[in-house]
């Protein structure tokens, strides 16, 4: 609880947002290490801990996995008449205009010009290992909003080969990518979220 009695936990909670607009300003590493700290410390099956922390800064890698997500996105974007046939998600005109706006744009859609980008490997020796890093994510994410430096979840890497980036990043072949965040300070004041829905079905 803060002076006023609030709970700063919670209050960090709900005024996190996703950020996509970033001032092009480097993250102290003092920042860095907490919020790697923080996804350290999320729960994981076991105790496992399965995942590694792959912080790139590096513009030049960046613009190059940008280019190869919205290389396979834009062939994505002409088998959209198939692929509804097959696939819940491209049925979803949101999600098919967002596929086709980080395609085609000639801006960087997928990662936002963020100047950070931390990718979270999951070791599949193991079940469920997916689950544990997207709690390290939140970790990293909510950590990062209470410093002041804004972050959003990139879905979009699941279209960078597996293989590439155990290549790039030098992991063994039993780790995956399946999530990653980008981190930098907002461009303009973050803006309070939208109310949310409970969801609650019933209470036994």
């Amino acid at each position: 609880m803060d002076g006023a009695g609030k709970n700063i936990v919670i209050e960090n909670i709900k005024s996190r947002r996703s950020i996509r607009d970033f001032r092009q300003e480097g993250i102290p590493e003092e920042v860095i290490e907490k919020i790697t700290e923080a996804g350290s410390f999320a729960p994981s099956a076991l105790n496992r801990q399965p995942w590694k922390f792959i912080v790139v800064g590096k513009e030049a890698i960046i613009k190059e996995l940008s280019s190869v997500v919205r290389k396979k996105l834009k062939g994505l974007s002409k088998l959209v008449p198939i692929l509804r046939v097959f696939l819940k998600d491209f049925r979803d005109e949101r999600f098919v205009n967002a596929l086709k706006k980080t395609a085609l744009s000639e801006e960087d859609t997928v990662f936002y010009n963020a100047p950070l980008i931390i990718f979270v490997a999951n070791d599949t020796r193991y079940s469920s290992t997916c689950v544990d890093c997207v709690l390290a994510c939140q970790n990293m994410m909510l950590t990062a909003h209470s410093m002041g430096v804004g972050s959003c979840f990139i879905g979009r890497i699941k279209a960078i080969p597996n293989r590439l980036l155990r290549k790039k990043f030098d992991l063994p072949g039993y780790y995956d990518f399946n999530t990653c965040m980008v981190f930098g300070y907002p461009k303009d004041a973050v803006r309070t979220p939208p109310a949310r829905s409970r969801d609650v079905v019933a209470r036994f």
